[in-house]
């Protein structure tokens, strides 16, 4: 999914009008974050987009500096002129491109990877871009992922899409019904699979509404 400045401007207004819960599974996951790394140094956050994780992890870890990565120009201007007159901004490396051009040189105490798995439409594109985020973390650096995912059950997926047909219209965002287009997800099951067939520990749920999961693992120890 490509963000355009059209598409950029009113993202944070949509994205809580089709997931009421944003907020708070946001918090959710910055609590969790710090509860497995209270004092990291360096950070890296992928698919930035607005700056939800800057602001919220940019407060718990008062010391971090953030390397905040994203392909969208526009969705990163506008994390940039939230933060502008904090000191926060101060420790913000923004990057307009992607993690494999990152260097590997330099490994990171965490990551975020949040609401960004869904809009990659094959598994392994979707594996690549974990692998190369994993490779640019210490041994035992949490990760926190941020999914819409796919339930696995018919009838499950029925109550659920019915859920949150009614969630989404009862904030006033207008969709058609049912998934929309441009998702590609996969179920838990299978995102788990992806991730421990990677240098990752069993990843821990800590965040579900509806089809939206929250979870935090661990890089194994690097050889």
């Amino acid at each position: 999914m490509s963000y355009d400045e059209q598409k950029a401007k009113v993202y944070d207004t949509n994205i809580r009008k089709s997931a009421p819960w944003y907020d708070l599974m946001h918090r959710v996951v910055v609590s969790c974050l710090v509860a497995a790394q209270p004092s990291p140094k360096n950070v890296l956050i992928v698919g930035a987009g607005t700056g939800i994780e800057l602001i919220g992890l940019g407060a718990v870890w008062p010391d971090a500096i953030f390397t905040a990565v994203d392909p969208s120009l526009p969705m990163l201007e506008i994390a940039k002129r939230k933060l502008l007159g904090t000191k926060l901004l101060d420790r913000v490396n923004f990057v307009c491109g992607h993690v494999n051009e990152l260097p590997t040189a330099k490994l990171f105490d965490a990551a975020t990877l949040q609401l960004v798995l869904h809009s990659i439409s094959s598994n392994e594109e979707k594996l690549s871009l974990i692998s190369n985020i994993i490779n640019r973390l210490k041994s035992y650096a949490p990760i926190s992922i941020i999914d819409i995912g796919s339930p696995p059950e018919i009838d499950t997926a029925s109550i659920y899409l019915k859920a949150w047909d009614k969630e989404r219209k009862d904030a006033g965002y207008v969709s058609m019904p049912g998934y929309p287009k441009d998702l590609f997800t996969i179920s838990e099951g299978k995102l788990i699979e992806l991730l421990l067939s990677l240098n990752l520990s069993q990843p821990l749920p800590v965040f579900r509404c509806l089809m939206f999961g929250a979870w935090i693992a661990r890089v194994n120890e690097k050889r």
